[in-house]
């Protein structure tokens, strides 16, 4: 004996996502614009930003460094920026991020 269940028409028009789990609901979600070189193109243009900043920062220290020591300071800089920017947006914004075009 197998029964029918019939879905109703809201459950069929689920938005599809491509995060994993597949059956993860996400309401909100919406597709990104931006093709990935974009995206890619806009993270190296700010990393690229924050490593010529932090170059010049260190070019006005009182303390001569080493170039070793130059770029582990950039680098960290780098990192540092990364993490603040992305990780306190999405702290902030994590409950409606998927419908976010950002």
């Amino acid at each position: 004996m197998s029964a029918v269940v019939e879905q109703p028409i809201e459950a069929v028009k689920e938005v599809l996502h491509p995060y994993y789990p597949r059956d993860a609901h996400l309401p909100h979600y919406v597709a990104s614009q931006f093709s990935m070189n974009e995206s890619l193109a806009t993270l190296g243009s700010a990393i690229l930003v924050l490593a010529v900043v932090s170059a010049f920062l260190i070019s006005k220290a009182r303390t001569p460094l080493s170039g070793k020591d130059k770029l582990i300071v950039i680098w960290m800089m780098v990192c540092a920026g990364i993490h603040i920017v992305l990780e306190g947006y999405f702290s902030f914004n994590h409950g409606s991020l998927a419908g976010k075009q950002t």
